[in-house]
């Protein structure tokens, strides 16, 4: 079923000469097509477990809908190195999801889980409110006015990330790495596990 899948995408990209160079809907609502949904009784949400992301464009235009992934499964999807902009990811699960070196602006990811890779990746402007991204890498990542208000990120790494006007209200941060972590206009406000500032 999954070589079935896989040959689907790869029949799809050769065939309609997909562009990574139009950031438009009508991209992903083709992407939508090609991929199974959960039954009924699960979610309609999209299953994009495992599937190579970096072929398609994920930058939605400012003005207008956002890219909607929702719910998805994105378990053990790759992301690494792509341009994502404007994209709704809210309640997705990013299990081994891979965001390594991936430039990420203006999205949402609350109420995410999973366990995922954000090393090296530039997020700004971006919500992780209420997400459940505990043993999560943000290494060498540099995030700005990023919120991750109410998160579980229990045994995260931030090893040498750079932190500008990030908000941890409430956060759960313990046993979390922050060697060389760099930070300015942060907050730490209500957070858990995160005495040394004190």
């Amino acid at each position: 079923m999954k070589y079935v899948f896989f040959t689907a995408i790869a029949f799809f990209v050769t065939f309609t000469h997909f562009s990574v160079r139009a950031a438009t809907q009508e991209s992903i609502q083709k992407l939508e097509t090609l991929l199974p949904r959960k039954s009924a009784t699960e979610s309609s949400a999209l299953d994009l477990s495992g599937v190579d992301m970096r072929t398609y464009d994920l930058c939605a235009p400012k003005k207008g809908e956002k890219i909607d992934f929702r719910k998805a499964n994105l378990k053990g999807a790759n992301f690494a190195g792509v341009e994502i902009r404007n994209v709704d990811f809210e309640g997705a699960n990013l299990d081994q999801a891979n965001f390594e070196g991936t430039t990420i602006t203006g999205c949402n990811f609350r109420h995410v889980t999973g366990t995922a890779n954000f090393t090296r990746a530039s997020i700004k402007y971006t919500g992780f409110n209420h997400s459940k991204l505990g043993g999560s890498l943000f290494t060498n990542a540099t995030l700005e006015s990023t919120g991750f208000d109410f998160a579980d990120l229990k045994n995260a790494n931030f090893d040498h990330s750079i932190l500008i006007a990030v908000n941890f209200y409430s956060a759960d941060l313990t046993g979390y790495s922050h060697n060389g972590m760099r930070m300015e206009r942060t907050s730490f406000e209500r957070s858990i596990g995160t005495s040394w500032f004190d």
